[in-house]
């Protein structure tokens, strides 16, 4: 049981500020739909947009449509793992 002058909880809304600079736009990219729901909403409550996928190949997808100031990649997901989805934007940035 806490007490009155417990310390507050990280990630709570409360002690989440808007940010006054920084990434408005980000990308979350991974496999388990609650990782993603939960980076949306702290996303949100920080005044950013995101964007979710859930794998790798989606994460290419919107990465090529769209402009994003971050990204937040799970390292472990089936099929193609953040590692190998962040060498294929960093190859097609070298590209252009």
């Amino acid at each position: 049981a806490g007490t009155s002058d417990s310390p507050p909880v990280p990630g709570t809304a409360k002690s989440l500020p808007p940010l006054t600079s920084g990434p408005r736009r980000v990308l979350v990219v991974d496999d388990v739909s609650t990782n993603l729901h939960l980076a949306a909403n702290i996303l949100r409550r920080l005044g950013c947009e995101s964007v979710t996928a859930r794998d790798g190949d989606e994460a290419l997808d919107h990465w090529r449509t769209s402009d994003f100031d971050c990204i937040l990649m799970d390292v472990l997901m089936p099929q193609r793992d953040g590692i190998e989805t962040t060498r294929a934007i960093r190859r097609a940035e070298a590209e252009n």
